[in-house]
């Protein structure tokens, strides 16, 4: 998920980077779940995958008083064979 989710936005951050206590969102009370930033997929994949293509989707409720965003990262990547990484 992406940390423009508005669940994100109402959990709290816990120490290994996960967020809990979600109180708001379609994924309220779901338990600890992990929420990325671009940077962050960048960072996940630096290593062992090459990235073919990275896609940020948001669905947005707009009916008042609160629009709630439904964000998402969509991830195509190839992994990297050690030989190459040299």
């Amino acid at each position: 998920y992406s940390d423009r989710h508005s669940s994100y936005r109402s959990g709290k951050p816990a120490r290994d980077g996960v967020t809990v206590d979600i109180s708001e969102g379609s994924l309220q009370g779901t338990g600890q779940i992990c929420f990325y930033g671009k940077r962050d997929i960048e960072l996940l994949f630096a290593n062992c995958w090459r990235l073919l293509s990275l896609q940020h989707f948001e669905l947005v409720e707009q009916v008042e008083p609160k629009y709630l965003v439904h964000a998402e990262w969509r991830s195509i990547a190839q992994k990297i064979d050690a030989e190459s990484r040299d």
